[in-house]
């Protein structure tokens, strides 16, 4: 099961999602996407999956309670973000990472200032379809490379992206 969690929002993307899982399904990959949230691009999206004969394919949840979303998330066999706005990380990658959720996702600027490309995540070139289809085709066929990235972003986010380490920078930085 494939998957993203949060605020649907057009920068987002998630007509990517669902174009690639129809790409995907055709090759024969039984994919399935799980959309765990709500927002402003909900409806469409739903229409694009009809439109495109994927209702098989995915599942809305709709609104999760904040202790319930654990619960999902755990579902997930690897995450997908799309794409993203440009000024700031998306904190679901966060969750994805401690929870060692291999994470495929459009390399844009806040997401590379946190993961690196075959060694924490599959990044791929913003809205270039066919290299998120080929990522996550990747991870899919590989579940041994998809284990590898994720057991690395644990690391980092255990590591490296704390509170502690965010309140020190800037402290640090004020001196």
């Amino acid at each position: 099961m494939v998957g993203f969690a949060g605020w649907f929002d057009e920068w987002d993307r998630l007509d990517m999602l669902v174009s690639l899982v129809g790409k995907l399904r055709k090759k024969d990959l039984d994919v399935k996407a799980l959309l765990i949230g709500d927002g402003a691009v909900l409806a469409e999206i739903r229409r694009r999956v009809k439109a495109e004969k994927l209702e098989d394919a995915f599942i809305f949840t709709g609104p999760v309670k904040r202790q319930e979303i654990y619960d999902y998330l755990s579902l997930l066999d690897i995450a997908v973000i799309s794409h993203s706005n440009n000024f700031g990380s998306p904190v679901v990658m966060f969750e994805f990472m401690a929870l060692k959720i291999p994470i495929v996702a459009a390399a844009v600027p806040p997401i590379c200032d946190v993961l690196t490309n075959a060694e924490t995540g599959c990044l791929f070139e913003p809205l270039n379809e066919a290299a998120y289809e080929q990522c996550l085709a990747a991870l899919l066929e590989n579940p041994g490379q998809a284990k590898l990235l994720a057991e690395n972003a644990f690391r980092l986010v255990t590591s490296k992206n704390t509170w502690e380490n965010n309140a020190r920078t800037i402290i640090e930085a004020i001196g």
